[in-house]
């Protein structure tokens, strides 16, 4: 027999709506009123912990973001999406591992969370673990084949581990889906330059000079390009 759930106590039903309402409308400040006024009496709603802890990271007050969303975890154990908050929340911290650990746990409680992928790839980037960062965003671009920014991380972390004809194939699909991006032509020649294919690095070089006249990179990687013997 399925089990009832408890009701809700009227007022706090009520002032939860109206915190939602609030958050809706832009009223970040006495949306965040209104969840301590909701938690002076029920302090045992990891939703409402979870939902001031976004709140207080939409103001910037990561300090306090990670108070109420660390609450929102002890309460519920399998909140996967309080994880996430919180791994976000360390990230901007710079504490990168706090960050991995966090969402590998949404990870764990709900596979399909894709943005944890994401976030957890950058994290695992910025710690140091290629390995991870690159099975991150495989993951992320596994569920969204034509992904721009999966294909520019894998990229900028193939390259910066040397492992460029693993970087190209990325480039060029970033560039497929946005042929004016100066960044990604830089990037897609270096990795064209270091596997030997000087004409096309030329080619992105100068399509990258042509968008910023100022890319002082592209600049100086063009004039390696034509000082290579046999090349230039």
């Amino acid at each position: 027999m399925e089990k009832k759930k408890p009701k809700k106590d009227p007022e706090l039903a009520k002032l939860e709506e109206h915190i939602h309402e609030l958050n809706a409308h832009g009223k970040i400040l006495t949306a965040i009123k209104a969840c301590y006024k909701y938690l002076d009496m029920n302090q045992t709603n990891p939703y409402i912990y979870r939902l001031t802890g976004k709140l207080m990271f939409k103001i910037g007050n990561i300090k306090g973001a990670i108070e109420n969303l660390t609450r929102a975890t002890e309460l519920k154990p399998d909140f996967p999406d309080a994880y996430y908050n919180l791994g976000v929340c360390y990230y901007h911290q710079i504490q990168f591992k706090k960050a991995s650990d966090c969402l590998k746990k949404c990870i764990e409680l709900d596979p399909d969370f894709n943005m944890a992928h994401y976030w957890l790839g950058l994290a695992s980037y910025h710690k140091g673990d290629s390995h991870q960062a690159i099975a991150s965003f495989k993951k992320l671009l596994k569920k969204h084949h034509t992904s721009i920014v999966a294909n520019y991380h894998l990229g900028t972390i193939y390259n910066s581990i040397e492992g460029y004809e693993k970087a190209i194939p990325h480039f060029e699909k970033v560039l497929e889906l946005n042929k004016e991006d100066e960044v990604v032509l830089y990037h897609l020649g270096v990795a064209y330059f270091k596997t030997g294919r000087f004409s096309k690095s030329v080619k992105m070089f100068r399509k990258a000079l042509d968008l910023n006249p100022e890319d002082k990179r592209s600049r100086k990687m063009l004039e390696s390009a034509f000082n290579v013997p046999g090349f230039g």
